[in-house]
């Protein structure tokens, strides 16, 4: 049960928000006495007063300029119903939700969505706001002319519109009135003693987030009247009157779209050309301004254009619409024959509540008009609303007797009766209808989708909610409704490969005991606390890579028989994976770039990584994807229809294989673990492993999400940070291999404090030993730097000459520079050997051009030049010299140059 939040209770954001929604002016309101009775306060509305639990304030809905910023329907009973002595108001309130269920579809079907409140007695309150203020004589009319003849569900329930007047009124003295009142929400009802609150369209109770409240385009307010200013309803058009759609008017009618495209073409032209522009006209004329502009939005096109002739034309036009016989002949349309009218203007009237009336349901079978469409119905469950689209989910049920569950509709998939028959699936589902009823249909299907939701086709956390199939986890835990909805086509999708197991708290207390127990004994402290710092940092990776602008890989290193795929399986599982075998590193693009834009916080392991089974192609791809992954950039992927489509990738990726990497660009991105064979001879780590297989691992994660999920990440970044710079004080550490100490240190800060958190204890561990030997795996050394590509060349170059593909004093030679025996390379004569040297022996380090090397020297602080003049025998060449002393300090082997004595 959700805590009923008070007015009081709300957070300083809200309260803003709160007095934003409702108070449309602040220098008077009404609040109640005790018994209920209103009484005008002529003094400004404080927030003292108004956030006073004890007060019950009503605010005036007009401004002194006649605009308000909201309307709205109070919907209640007639006195006669509630006043008796047995009154029993849950014998009412369905009936009551029934009637404001009408309500809200009335407005749906409008586009138009709504905040439903129970009033905290015998009602409900409907409420919409503006996106700008509007006048109340315009809003009036709109909630008029949709709920004036609303059905009822029972005679003794009735309702009342906001606002009550179109302008304030004048008294004696020439001074405006204050109009009527309205009192706003998560206040006390004086009568019954308890408090209104939001509720959801199952009248659950909800907690709205004041801030996010969707506000109406006041366009959508437009009504129409008659001369005695009634509204009319818009399935009796009246051409005297302005009509309101527009776009669909221009979606229907060919015509129309045949002149939309001869204007683009600058072919308008002659008598033909000069029908054309009146007929559109015409049918403009009655859209007034907004048919005036639209009317010169086509024509510009057109290089005899001219405005002024255009307005004149235009002011001559008093007639009504032309009518189809006049401008198509006896060629009338299919669309204006269903649509029983005779102008195009006729679809310019038509809304959503006119073509919901064409269809009806009737055997498992769609109707419109009478005439069967479908051999089947739809049965809408939930609309997912996801980042760019939405997606309807719902139960199909064919003529045949066939019920078929969860189907999955997107938008796309209302596009044509192909898709949409391909998204149903059946063949029992047949769909004989035109394209037109197909989009009819949609707007009748989704009039009765009561239930809304978020869907996200990245699972993971999503805004401070942990989203994977059949959980939403928050720092208070396992939600009991699912308010985030985990959504992708096919049974391949990834949320379906993460599926937790339900423990009970005795069974989860002996899994973690054991797991606590055994997982550090698996194998060497070196390679497996890395592991499990990194993995308990994965639900929180994308708050971590915001927090230090990157999230690093693990890369995995070791020899066939070290246990790597074993241990990766077993973290697979930790992370609740059904199937726990790993993806490949040769597994084709596209599925690859699917699966890291998946999730933003459950690992995936790529395995098998060997450059020489693979194509370059393979391995450029792979490399491509991990550089990206670490700060979650995107990839996009071309279709055949000629649209792109991005991919974040943002999967915590752990890549594993017999082949080292050594791309700095990737180094830095990754922290490192090498598995040797120690495994094969300790008795003692193998029965620590197979007693992890036996436990239930797939029920750790809920828990630790909750757990991880309410602990203060700041916190432990700058107490690890800390660490970090006091361990190192002697290094001068990259910062991006810093951070990825970070998030290890942080990972395993958690992994102790979990282990406290449930009353385990756990062994020591020497975290300053770990970070010395992560930055060993990752540097090369202790220094805190990877090589560079022009640290790996000079290290290439060595080595060709010890293999003598270069030649001293040819190549390269040792001269006194500045008073100092230097290394000098004549880099121009030998880079093209190299490149051929580099093709041919499949070289992994970074390979760039000439003159981003260059670029790289003059970055070194080891290289004195790169063009400096030194002698080659009686030649002078010019070349790039090194301080040897500098460069060995840096690192860099310069073994392989011989010397001369």
């Amino acid at each position: 049960m959700i805590k009923i939040i008070k007015k009081h209770e709300l957070a300083d954001l809200q309260k803003r928000a709160y007095r934003d929604l409702f108070v449309n002016r602040d220098d008077a309101y009404q609040k109640q006495n005790e018994s209920g009775i209103p009484h005008h306060i002529d003094s400004p509305l404080s927030d003292e007063v108004l956030f006073d639990p004890n007060e019950n304030v009503g605010a005036y809905q007009l401004n002194s300029n006649n605009k308000i910023k909201y309307a709205a329907l109070d919907i209640d009973l007639v006195k006669s119903a509630w006043n008796k002595p047995d009154f029993d108001l849950n014998a009412w309130l369905p009936k009551l939700q029934e009637q404001t269920k009408k309500a809200c579809y009335l407005l749906k079907a409008e586009g138009i969505n709504s905040l439903i409140e129970f009033s905290g007695f015998k009602g409900y309150h409907v409420w919409i706001f503006f996106d700008k203020p509007t006048d109340a004589g315009q809003a009036r009319r709109f909630m008029h002319r949709l709920f004036d003849n609303m059905d009822k569900v029972d005679a003794a329930i009735e309702w009342e519109i906001f606002p009550k007047q179109d302008s304030l009124a004048v008294d004696e003295n020439g001074k405006l009135k204050f109009g009527n009142y309205i009192k706003p929400p998560l206040q006390i009802h004086k009568k019954s003693g308890n408090w209104s609150y939001f509720v959801d369209e199952n009248f659950n109770e909800i907690d709205v987030d004041l801030t996010k409240v969707p506000k109406v385009d006041t366009t959508k307010l437009n009504v129409t009247h008659d001369v005695n200013n009634q509204p009319k309803k818009y399935n009796k058009p009246d051409y005297a009157v302005a009509p309101l759609n527009m776009d669909n008017m221009f979606e229907k009618c060919e015509r129309l779209q045949k002149i939309i495209e001869k204007s683009k073409n600058d072919t308008l032209t002659g008598q033909i050309g000069h029908d054309n522009r009146l007929m559109l006209a015409s049918l403009l004329k009655p859209f007034g301004d907004k048919g005036f502009k639209k009317l010169n939005e086509i024509l510009s096109k057109c290089t005899d254009y001219d405005k002024n002739k255009t307005r004149k034309h235009w002011d001559s036009l008093d007639g009504a619409p032309i009518t189809c016989e006049k401008c198509c002949g006896n060629n009338i349309c299919d669309n204006i024959r269903e649509a029983d009218g005779k102008s195009p203007i006729k679809f310019a009237y038509e809304t959503t509540a006119t073509l919901l009336m064409r269809f009806k349901e009737k055997d498992n079978c769609y109707y419109k008009n009478d005439k069967q469409i479908s051999t089947f119905v739809l049965y809408p469950k939930e609309l997912l609303v996801l980042e760019d689209s939405d997606c309807l989910i719902c139960d199909v049920h064919s003529a045949k007797g066939y019920n078929y569950r969860d189907i999955k509709l997107e938008n796309v998939d209302w596009h044509s009766k192909t898709k949409f028959l391909k998204a149903i699936g059946h063949q029992d589902c047949t769909f004989i209808g035109s394209e037109n009823d197909l989009q009819g249909l949609c707007s009748y299907v989704n009039s009765k989708t009561t239930i809304r939701k978020v869907g996200t086709k990245v699972i993971g956390l999503i805004d401070n909610i942990w989203v994977t199939k059949g959980y939403n986890i928050d720092a208070s835990g396992v939600k009991d409704e699912m308010s985030v909805i985990p959504f992708d086509k096919g049974r391949d999708a990834f949320y379906h490969r993460i599926q937790y197991q339900d423990l009970s708290d005795n069974e989860y207390h002996k899994m973690l005991t054991v797991f606590y127990s055994d997982i550090i004994k698996i194998n060497e402290p070196e390679v497996i606390y890395p592991l499990i710092g990194w993995l308990f940092t994965t639900p929180l990776k994308s708050r971590i890579k915001e927090k230090l602008d990157g999230y690093p890989l693990v890369f995995i290193h070791g020899g066939q028989g070290s246990g790597k795929t074993t241990t990766g399986r077993m973290l697979l599982r930790i992370a609740g994976y059904v199937d726990d075998n790993p993806y490949s590193c040769t597994m084709r693009s596209f599925p690859m770039l699917k699966l890291l834009s998946a999730n933003n916080g459950i690992p995936v392991l790529l395995d098998e990584y060997k450059a020489s089974d693979m194509t370059r192609d393979q391995v450029d791809s792979l490399l491509r994807y991990m550089r990206k992954s670490y700060f979650g950039e995107v990839e996009q992927k071309g279709h055949a229809d000629q649209t792109v489509e991005d991919y974040q990738l943002l999967a915590p990726i752990i890549v594993m294989g017999e082949w080292n990497i050594t791309q700095p660009a990737l180094k830095e991105r990754f922290l490192l673990v090498r598995f040797t064979d120690c495994v094969k001879n300790n008795i003692h780590m193998q029965q620590a492993y197979e007693r992890m297989k036996t436990l239930t691992l797939e029920g750790f994660m809920p828990r630790y999400i909750k757990f991880c999920l309410g602990q203060d990440l700041d916190e432990f970044i700058a107490y690890a940070s800390k660490g970090i710079e006091k361990h190192f004080y002697l290094n001068a550490i990259a910062p991006r291999i810093k951070n990825n100490l970070v998030v290890m240190t942080v990972g395993l800060l958690l992994y102790k404090k979990y282990a406290e958190y449930n009353n385990i204890t756990i062994p020591k561990f020497d975290i300053k030993s770990l970070l010395s030997h992560q930055l060993e795996n990752i540097t090369g050394s202790i220094v805190g730097n990877i090589k560079s590509a022009a640290d790996q060349l000079i290290e290439e170059l060595g080595v060709m000459a010890m293999n003598n593909k270069i030649d001293l004093d040819i190549d390269y030679t040792y001269a006194n520079v500045d008073n100092k025996k230097r290394l000098a390379i004549n880099f121009n004569k030998i880079f093209p050997t190299f490149k051929e040297y580099a093709q041919r022996t499949q070289y992994e380090g970074d390979k760039l051009d000439k003159d981003s090397y260059k670029a790289l020297f003059k970055q070194c602080d080891y290289v004195t030049g790169v063009s400096i003049v030194v002698k080659f025998g009686e030649k002078a060449t010019r070349c790039l010299v090194i301080d040897i002393e500098k460069a060995e300090r840096t690192g860099i082997s310069l073994d392989g140059f011989s010397r001369k004595d």
